[in-house]
C-alpha cells in the first residue's frame, strides 16, 4: 500500500488533478491527505513528493520490502503468537 501511496502522490505532484478539474491548469501538487478511522478514532496523514519537503527531514520517499511486509502479514495472521520469553528476548 506504501508504494501505492508514493506512486500516487508523485502523480499529484506532477500535475494537480484538482486544480486541473477546476481551472484546467497544469500546475503542481502539494500532496495527498489520507484519512483512516480505527475503533472510533480518527488518524490523517499528508503524503508530499521531494519538491514540497523543504524544511523537512525527510528528504526521499522510502519503498516499502515486499518481503518484511509479507512477513509481518503472516505474524498478524497467525494472531501475533509469540511466547513471553522471545518477546522479552528482543
Amino acid at each position: 500500500m506504501q508504494n501505492n501511496l508514493i506512486e500516487t502522490c508523485l502523480k499529484v505532484e506532477d500535475i494537480c488533478p484538482v486544480a486541473k478539474k477546476l481551472e484546467n491548469i497544469d500546475g503542481i501538487g502539494e500532496g495527498i491527505v489520507i484519512e483512516s478511522f480505527y475503533e472510533g478514532n480518527r488518524f490523517t496523514a499528508k503524503i508530499k513528493g521531494e519538491k514540497h519537503a523543504k524544511g523537512s527531514k525527510i528528504k526521499k520517499l522510502a519503498q516499502l520490502d515486499p518481503v518484511r511486509v509479507s512477513n509481518i502479514k503472516d505474524f498478524i495472521d497467525h494472531n501475533g503468537e509469540c511466547s513471553p520469553k522471545k518477546l522479552f528476548s528482543g
